[in-house]
């Protein structure tokens, strides 16, 4: 097994059935890689399923499966970037809003993982449209809404089938805009970064401990 082109030996414990445990893993996650067949234009992108079985496309199971292989993982995120909408979000599944929040995480971690500078900014156009999406969708519930001011009533996912105010797409949005900060600032680009945390500081604000109780 240690033959085939898998990233064996990134971790190494001393433990032979942890270290079996951790192949297996680095194994599974290959082997349920796929080239993308449809539709025609992604025809030939590789693309890591989140499970061999029940082979949809998931933006929070294949932001966490990109693998610190440099060249998979650019093609990866070339692939997940693709479904950024004309609107600047990312959602694949109807009322999963926070995958616009994961892909901003996700490109910021791949950019930090590879020290890529040029490759972060030449997907830069792809992080403020995200950015922007996100503030134009805190405008979407109504203004009485125990959400206002957050982001739609969503899906959760994990088996809940219910579009609720929730708090999953809360996080995952909160985590995507303090990554698209942190990701500015390592561009110099501290204008930008100023300006999207203050919006970052509202959607905190607007979300304390005592307000969340009521969802």
């Amino acid at each position: 097994m240690a033959s085939l082109d898998l990233p064996y030996g990134r971790i190494e414990v001393p433990d032979a059935a942890v270290q079996a445990q951790l192949d297996g893993a680095i194994r599974n996650i290959y082997q349920a890689r796929e080239n993308q067949k449809r539709p025609a234009r992604l025809s030939g992108w590789p693309h890591l399923l989140p499970r061999a079985v029940g082979r949809g496309r998931f933006v929070p199971a294949g932001s966490g499966h990109l693998p610190r292989r440099t060249n998979e993982t650019r093609a990866g995120m070339k692939y997940l970037m693709s479904f950024q909408r004309p609107d600047g979000g990312f959602m694949l599944i109807d009322g999963h809003w926070k995958e616009t929040g994961i892909v901003l995480w996700a490109v910021t971690r791949h950019a930090q993982l590879t020290g890529d500078r040029a490759w972060l900014r030449s997907v830069w156009p792809n992080v403020e449209r995200g950015f922007a999406f996100i503030k134009a969708m805190r405008g979407m519930p109504a203004a009485d809404a125990p959400n206002a001011r957050l982001i739609p009533d969503g899906f959760s996912d994990g088996g809940l089938a219910d579009r609720v105010p929730e708090y999953t797409n809360i996080y995952w949005t909160m985590a995507g805009m303090r990554a698209a900060i942190e990701a500015a600032r390592w561009l110099g680009n501290d204008q930008e970064a100023d300006a999207w945390q203050r919006e970052y500081d509202d959607f905190f604000a607007t979300f304390p401990p005592g307000r969340r109780a009521r969802f």
